[in-house]
């Protein structure tokens, strides 16, 4: 841009600056006609979107506005100065329309400070462009979190010039992405403006509203959370493959289930705290905590069946194989008498024959004993753990598929 010091002198300069300003009043709207309204141009460019802390639901904005409108006193003919084109001021010292933000966070909600210029052309062009650095309201959906798109808002508008005195009017592209620069956890997809009218004690105040569609970049939390989660309910199921002698099932539930109240916490110091939406995230992790303490539940019960059909079991065993039980037994056997002479050696093979024949039966009526209930007392454990590690994967994968389509839609 050309400068007047590149085109006139020192002195061209000051000539200037005393006569567009030695009777200019910055208190006066500047039209020649007041029954009309002073047409100001904003445009807003974007500088970056440093954060959107969906928390507090507050998103942070770097970039300016760039308002135009003419100034019928500030024209001078530039053959007259030494050709001066135009001339950087002051913004305190020539009038501007008393711009606010008001969806600001900030305590300074207006725009423009000491220190900001304005430039003005020849032909009485005065362009003003405050910079936006502040917190801004935005009402966040944490519905899909962590896949979720936000359209947050920049509600500009004058504080006491009503539609009588401005006529705030936009470009065809009133947003300018140029000079945007990149943020690491959100992209803005489109961008688009509302205008209309704000009425206040019977006066009509024009307004405009940027409106920023930001979308968050899921990678970071996919990784860091969503598939960590996802892992640790399918390790819960996965600990009923383990046999019902280990002791260890229990502990790796009750683990996971630990775990899950950390990741539970994680997300609870993300999110705001009231919200119009139920985030599906939050109720994903609670049904997988809720998934895994029933896995707790069912591996305690798997264990204490199993220990307890155990004990029955050698309860059992102990009985049959005691020698005072089998002796008392065996006496009350019937014996076969026999007509033939008694000698040692008949004796002997009788008692020979005798013994084998109790231990056979005594053998036989233990296995007959142990086989059936017993059998079926041991196998009560197994049938339990494979039943709910059935169920548990069952709720798993429908909990993971539910989740998946209402995020995707």
């Amino acid at each position: 841009m050309t400068t007047g010091e590149c085109c006139g002198g020192a002195d061209d300069m000051k000539r200037l600056h005393a006569a567009l300003l030695g009777n200019y009043n910055p208190d006066i709207r500047p039209c020649t006609n007041y029954t009309t309204p002073l047409n100001i141009t904003a445009t807003l460019h974007l500088s970056t979107v440093q954060d959107l802390d969906i928390k507090n639901q507050v998103m942070k904005l770097i970039g300016y506005i760039s308002f135009t409108w003419i100034d019928e006193q500030l024209r001078w003919n530039e053959s007259e100065y030494g050709y001066i084109t135009d001339m950087f001021l002051s913004q305190k010292k020539i009038w501007r329309p008393d711009m606010a933000i008001y969806n600001s966070v900030d305590e300074r909600v207006f725009l423009g400070n000491e220190e900001t210029l304005v430039v003005i052309t020849s032909r009485g062009e005065v362009r003003w462009e405050p910079v936006i650095n502040m917190g801004l309201t935005c009402k966040v959906d944490i519905s899909k979190y962590p896949f979720d798109q936000n359209t947050c808002k920049i509600d500009l508008m004058s504080w006491m010039n009503d539609n009588t005195s401005v006529n705030l009017m936009t470009l065809d592209d009133p947003i300018i992405e140029s000079e945007l620069i990149p943020n690491g956890q959100f992209w803005i997809t489109d961008g688009g403006i509302e205008t209309g009218f704000s009425i206040t004690n019977n006066k009509y105040y024009f307004f405009i509203t940027y409106k920023l569609l930001l979308k968050r970049r899921p990678n970071y939390l996919v990784l860091t959370l969503l598939i960590p989660v996802t892992l640790l309910a399918v390790l819960c199921v996965v600990s009923f493959l383990l046999s019902p002698e280990e002791p260890e099932k229990v502990s790796v539930a009750i683990t996971v289930l630990l775990s899950f109240t950390v990741f539970l916490g994680v997300v609870d110091n993300d999110l705001p705290e009231t919200s119009d939406n139920l985030c599906l995230l939050v109720a994903y992790v609670v049904l997988l905590l809720v998934l895994s303490f029933l896995c707790v539940v069912g591996n305690a019960v798997v264990v204490v069946v199993h220990k307890r059909d155990v004990k029955t079991h050698q309860s059992s065993i102990t009985l049959h194989d005691d020698p005072l039980s089998s002796a008392v037994f065996n006496s009350a056997l019937p014996t076969s008498a026999s007509s033939k002479p008694v000698t040692m050696a008949t004796t002997k093979q009788e008692n020979n024959g005798s013994s084998t024949q109790h231990s056979n039966l005594n053998g036989n009526i233990q296995k007959e004993n142990r086989s059936p209930n017993s059998a079926k007392k041991l196998r009560r454990a197994n049938r339990l753990n494979k039943c709910c590690l059935i169920w548990n994967s069952v709720a798993l994968t429908s909990i993971i598929i539910v989740f998946l389509i209402l995020m995707m839609y």
